[in-house]
C-alpha cells in the first residue's frame, strides 16, 4: 500500500506525539523525590500529586520512624514543628496530575493530527503540522520542567558527632567556693541547626550545667532533662533547633571530672530549593488549555475549508 507524503507526515507526528506521552510517562512514574526538611517552624511540602508518600521522623535522641501518610494523589503536606526531630518524605509513584494532562494532550495532538491529514494537503498542511509539532513539545517539556522542579525541592544536611571525655579537656580553676573548675566548650552553628548533646556524669561530683546559644537576637539558655537509670551514670541531655550563631557548654564542679563523658551530634540544613510556585504548578495546565484552544482553531479553519 503506498502511503502519501501527507499521510506520512501525520504518521510521524501521531507517532511522535505518542513516543512523547510514554516518555513522560516512564520519567513520572521512575521519578522518586526524596526530601529533607527540619521541623524548626511549620513545613509546608508540596507532593507533586505522587501516588505513594512516606515518612519518616529522624529523633536526634530515639532514632527514626517511618510512617505511610498516604496512598493517592495527595498536593501537599503540612508538618508541625518538633524540637528534637527533623523529617525525610518519600514520593513515588505516577502524578495522577501530570499523567491526566499528559493523556488529554497526547489525545488532542494525535486527534487533530488524524483530522488534519485527511482535509489538508500542500503548504497548509505543513504549517499545520509544525504548530501541531510545537504543541506537543511545549506538553511535554512543561510537564517534565514541573517534575525536574521537585529534585531541586528541600534541604542538604551536614553530620558532625563526637564523643569526648572531661579527662581530655583543660579545666579553668576558679576562685569560688563552691565550684573550683570550669569546663567550656564552644560550637559554631551555620544556618539552621538541630543539635542533641548529652553529658554522662561517672563522677563524685555533681556539676552545673549551663547551654547557652547566641545569635544576633541575643541569648539564650537551652533547658536540660535528666534522667538517672537504675545503676547507671546521670545523664543530663538536651535538644533543640538552633538558628546562626554560636553554641556554648558551661560546666561546672567541685572536683576535676575524671569519668564524664559529653556525646554531641549536630546536623546543619542548608536550602537547596523551595517548593514550585502555584504557577510551575499550573503550567502544564496552562500549556494543556493553550494547546486545546489552538487544536479547536485549527479544526476549525480545516473545516471550513
Amino acid at each position: 500500500m503506498k502511503i502519501s507524503l501527507p499521510g506520512l507526515a501525520g504518521i510521524i507526528l501521531i507517532m511522535a506525539s505518542i513516543t512523547a506521552g510514554i516518555y513522560v510517562f516512564q520519567m513520572d512514574s521512575s521519578l522518586t523525590y526524596t526530601w529533607i526538611v527540619p521541623l524548626n517552624s511549620i513545613q509546608m511540602i508540596h507532593l507533586y500529586f505522587k501516588q505513594n508518600i512516606g515518612l519518616a521522623l529522624v529523633d536526634v535522641g530515639k532514632g527514626s520512624n517511618y510512617i505511610t501518610v498516604s496512598s493517592g494523589a495527595t498536593s501537599t503536606l503540612t508538618l508541625l514543628p518538633a524540637s528534637s526531630s527533623y523529617a525525610v518524605i518519600t514520593a513515588r509513584g505516577v502524578s495522577i496530575y501530570v499523567e491526566i494532562v499528559n493523556a488529554i494532550g497526547t489525545l488532542i495532538i494525535v486527534a487533530a493530527a488524524w483530522i488534519t491529514v485527511r482535509r489538508r494537503s500542500g503548504l497548509k498542511l505543513a504549517i499545520t503540522m509544525a504548530v501541531l509539532s510545537m504543541l506537543a513539545a511545549s506538553n511535554a517539556l512543561a510537564q517534565i520542567f514541573y517534575l525536574n522542579t521537585g529534585l531541586g525541592s528541600g534541604y542538604s544536611v551536614n553530620e558532625r558527632g563526637f564523643s569526648i571525655p572531661f579527662s581530655q579537656l583543660e579545666p579553668v580553676v576558679l576562685e569560688n567556693e563552691t565550684y573550683r573548675y570550669s569546663y567550656v566548650l564552644r560550637d559554631a552553628v551555620n544556618g539552621v541547626a538541630l543539635v542533641n548533646l548529652s553529658i554522662q556524669v561517672r563522677d563524685q561530683y555533681i556539676p552545673l550545667i549551663i547551654v547557652r546559644a547566641y545569635n544576633n537576637q541575643g541569648s539564650i539558655d537551652i533547658p536540660l532533662s535528666t534522667s538517672i537509670p537504675s545503676g547507671g551514670p546521670i545523664t543530663y541531655s538536651a535538644a533543640s533547633y538552633l538558628s546562626s550563631g554560636n553554641l556554648t557548654i558551661y560546666v561546672l564542679s567541685m572536683g576535676q571530672l575524671e569519668n564524664t563523658t559529653l556525646n554531641y551530634y549536630k546536623v546543619e540544613f542548608k536550602r537547596i530549593g523551595d517548593s514550585p510556585p502555584i504557577l510551575v504548578t499550573l503550567l502544564p495546565s496552562i500549556t494543556l488549555a493553550a494547546s486545546i484552544a489552538s487544536c479547536i482553531l485549527l479544526l476549525r479553519i480545516t473545516m471550513l475549508r
